[in-house]
């Protein structure tokens, strides 16, 4: 470390390393989509969905029964149909997210259980951050896989459910 000639090689040979990796672009709406899931929650999708078509049924109503005409009522096509992608795209997330059975621990330290009730056996302990496979939910308990695959049952408010 101390020899001079061998830090100034060691200065050029690190100047002359090239790491540029060149990105594939994508020419798809799923990047968009994981995007806009990182920071909308299915559940506001959805209730934005909804929403809208309760929005399109009401200026419906509206038209029918009352002769009511509104500017723009020749837009109720496009939030129907912006109503529909949303909801449909809020399932198919809703989906996957039920179908991926895995969570973090997100408590210091979570006790395991040998059953899903307060009085069952303590089996052993997770820490913060330890990633589980997630089972059965039963009475605000959920079943757990560990790392190493043991079994057990936790409060399903000290895990949290990722997604894909």
């Amino acid at each position: 470390p101390a020899d001079e000639d061998i830090q100034h090689n060691l200065v050029i040979a690190r100047s002359q390393v090239r790491d540029e990796l060149e990105e594939i672009p994508q020419f798809s709406l799923f990047p968009l989509m994981s995007r806009i899931n990182h920071y909308i929650d299915v559940a506001w999708l959805g209730l934005l969905a909804y929403l809208l078509l309760i929005s399109v049924l009401v200026l419906a109503i509206l038209h029918k029964v009352l002769g009511y005409q509104n500017p723009m009522s020749g837009y109720w096509k496009g939030v129907l149909v912006a109503g529909m992608l949303l909801l449909g795209w809020a399932k198919v997330q809703a989906g996957v997210i039920d179908a991926h059975h895995e969570g973090v621990v997100m408590v210091d330290r979570v006790k395991v259980k040998s059953e899903p009730n307060d009085q069952g056996k303590i089996l052993f302990q997770l820490s913060e951050g330890v990633k589980l496979g997630l089972g059965a939910a039963l009475d605000g308990f959920v079943e757990v896989v560990a790392p190493n695959g043991a079994k057990g049952w936790v409060l399903e408010e000290d895990v949290r459910r990722i997604g894909l």
